[in-house]
């Protein structure tokens, strides 16, 4: 089911946060991103696709693939 992979990017993204000790202010601050957007993949009702993944993964120093394999898995990644 989509809602649980999508669950499961966003306990990696909040792990990824925690362990940096970042709030999604912060994080969004930092990379351009939403805090909306940030909040919808935390919750597991979304996941990135396209730059903002490119972003997420320059900003945490992961490749995409591994910080959202989800997206993969649907086809739906183009980071240009």
């Amino acid at each position: 089911m989509a809602s649980d992979r999508y669950a499961d990017f966003g306990r990696r993204l909040k792990g990824l946060m925690q362990d940096r000790s970042l709030t999604q202010l912060e994080l969004a601050k930092n990379t351009g991103i939403s805090q909306q957007s940030l909040s919808g993949w935390v919750r597991g009702e979304h996941i990135p696709k396209g730059r903002r993944l490119a972003v997420l993964a320059e900003y945490f120093d992961v490749p995409p693939r591994e910080l959202c394999p989800e997206a993969y898995d649907q086809n739906a990644v183009n980071l240009a």
